[in-house]
């Protein structure tokens, strides 16, 4: 099977799973994953952080969004900017996010790009991880093409069920540090495989 192909089954069953999440099961994990965040001791006071807003099928950021902000961290947040690329923008209140082109709240249009540095702390979104670092995403590859290669301290946000055995993946997609998830923080395994040769579009 392709890298395409396999990363295309694994898309289908996590979100299968992914659509059966009880509300309140979301909550309670939004709630959890602020928890750790916040006590990770990698989250220096003052350190910038990268974030999302989620959507309704990804594990929910508005408590640790807010935990952050009330922690005075500043917060970036990405938004389309066009050629299937995002680019962050500083957030400081939640309440002026606007919805964008695919349906995520994002910084609103007027408020000026800033770029990632190196010693920020990046939270991204996937549909699955697994213990190397491996990210699969929604399949557009915004983030493995917007995300600075100097802007090594990237790190998962997810259910539980979403760190997998093994994650597919091509020469080009990025890998996470680490992983959050309702359970507290997994380390990644830097003893990773090496990634497929062929260049298979996914």
């Amino acid at each position: 099977m392709s890298v395409a192909a396999a990363k295309r089954a694994l898309r289908r069953a996590i979100d299968e799973r992914r659509r059966r999440v009880d509300p309140a099961f979301r909550a309670e994990v939004g709630a959890a994953l602020a928890r750790h965040v916040l006590a990770w001791a990698g989250l220096r006071p003052g350190r910038r952080v990268g974030l999302y807003a989620a959507l309704p099928d990804e594990a929910p950021t508005e408590e640790l969004m807010q935990a952050l902000l009330r922690r005075g961290h500043p917060l970036l947040l990405p938004r389309s900017c066009g050629g299937e690329r995002l680019e962050f923008a500083p957030v400081s209140d939640p309440a002026r996010l606007v919805r964008g082109a695919f349906g995520a709240l994002e910084p609103p249009p007027e408020e000026p790009a800033a770029a990632l540095h190196p010693d920020d702390l990046v939270l991204v979104p996937g549909v699955a991880f697994d213990r190397f670092g491996a990210r699969l995403g929604r399949g557009g590859g915004w983030y493995d093409r917007s995300l600075p290669a100097e802007v090594r301290d990237l790190y998962g946000l997810a259910f539980a069920f979403q760190v997998v055995d093994r994650v597919p993946e091509a020469p080009w997609d990025r890998r996470v540090r680490g992983i959050f998830t309702e359970h507290g923080f997994q380390l990644c395994d830097r003893g990773a495989p090496a990634r497929e040769a062929h260049r298979d579009p996914s």
